[in-house]
């Protein structure tokens, strides 16, 4: 019943590559997610008992080496390795197992430019009334959704921009910041339409590295 429910839960997931079940006894699980979750191009394994020692080592090297290299059969291959090196009653006398879906392309490893948290802050003056800031802040929050999602594809919700009253000003800023990554230059293209846009006295915004 767990599977079945797992792998409702997992089916809709197009950018799911590989599922590592690192537990006892999932030989079921993996053959269900194989057959149910097409995006998933492999499926690690285990078809009886494993201690939980022997488990978390298998893990550590195993995402030590998908870390470095990128690649899901070389990772598997020298964690199943390292296993082997412990005695057989610690796996119950079986290794590890992947499934690897048919056509599965070698891995690509793509670097693209850096990116970083955009922390965005616009500062409202301090004389303009709560009613006044509300339609500024409505308007700009919506215009920050729409840059952000032309400008850099992330569809950001308004609950993560929020406004606060501080001793000298009003401000409005991206609460979620850690979590919206952008590269500098998407940054800063968001940055410099709302200055252009926003050339009212009494709205200033920053964007923090």
């Amino acid at each position: 019943r767990r599977t079945k429910h797992h792998t409702r839960v997992f089916a809709c997931c197009r950018r799911l590559r590989c599922v590592v079940f690192n537990a006892c006894f999932c030989a079921a699980a993996a053959d269900a997610f194989m057959r149910s979750c097409p995006a998933v191009r492999y499926i690690v394994y285990f078809t009886r008992r494993i201690g939980d020692s022997a488990a978390y080592d298998f893990a550590g090297a195993f995402y030590a080496v998908l870390k470095e290299k990128w690649d899901v059969e070389d990772a598997f291959s020298e964690a199943r390795r390292l296993l082997k090196t412990y005695s057989a009653q610690y796996y119950d006398g079986q290794l590890p197992n992947i499934k690897i879906r048919g056509e599965t392309e070698p891995p690509v490893f793509r670097v693209g430019p850096p990116r970083m948290p955009l922390k965005f802050t616009v500062l409202l003056q301090k004389s303009l009334s709560r009613a006044e800031v509300d339609d500024h802040a409505a308007d700009i929050r919506d215009r920050i959704q729409l840059e952000l999602l032309e400008r850099a594809s992330l569809n950001v919700s308004s609950v993560d921009i929020v406004v606060e009253r501080w001793r000298t000003r009003w401000e409005l800023r991206l609460d979620n910041a850690f979590e919206i990554q952008t590269t500098e230059t998407q940054a800063k293209a968001v940055f410099e339409r709302l200055q252009e846009l926003y050339e009212t006295p009494g709205v200033r915004f920053v964007l923090e590295s």
